[in-house]
């Protein structure tokens, strides 16, 4: 939401369920929680919100966040990207793989949904927020069908047992 990062999932993390070796009368490897969350800074004068601060890190855009909040109402936002060495700024969000989906940020919050591994297995709303310490997964919504994320961030729409519930972002964190 502040054009300074880009958060994504991917699904890159393999550790079997089924200890090796496999042979043929074991099963075959099974991959249960494989998505990992990750954070792109899009300059390379931010690093990762994750890290704690120190003197190393590059904190020039720490002033512009000092604005007022009404000044950042009438603004738009403008998306630069400097792409070189992008690569090197991935890094992984400091929480454990699981089955993750439907990832949405605001200035404050990862949300994101997370299944169960097991048979038809209850889905809940997760909530991390963005900062550098004591970095917790918490369920905000437990055995929700899916959500949406208002697009000033604000308010989310659960859909809950054929139910359509709205409560404000952040709000139960």
């Amino acid at each position: 939401p502040d054009a300074k990062y880009l958060y994504f999932m991917s699904d890159r993390y393999f550790k079997s369920v089924v200890r090796s070796p496999w042979g043929p009368y074991q099963p075959e490897p099974f991959f249960d929680r494989t998505t990992k969350i990750y954070v792109l800074p899009l300059s390379s004068e931010d690093n990762s919100p994750f890290l704690p601060d120190n003197e190393i890190v590059n904190k020039k855009s720490s002033d512009k966040d000092t604005e007022n909040s009404d000044d950042k109402k009438d603004k738009k936002v403008v998306v630069k990207i400097d792409l070189k060495d992008i690569g090197k700024r991935v890094s992984e969000v400091p929480v454990d793989a699981g089955m993750y989906y439907g990832l949405s940020a605001t200035d404050e919050y990862l949300f994101f949904m997370e299944r169960e591994m097991i048979l038809d297995g209850k889905r809940n709303l997760k909530v991390l927020e963005i900062k550098s310490e004591d970095i917790e997964v918490k369920t905000l919504i437990k055995d929700a069908n899916d959500y949406e994320l208002s697009y000033d961030g604000k308010k989310i729409m659960i859909l809950k047992e054929n139910q359509v519930h709205v409560i404000d972002a952040g709000s139960s964190v």
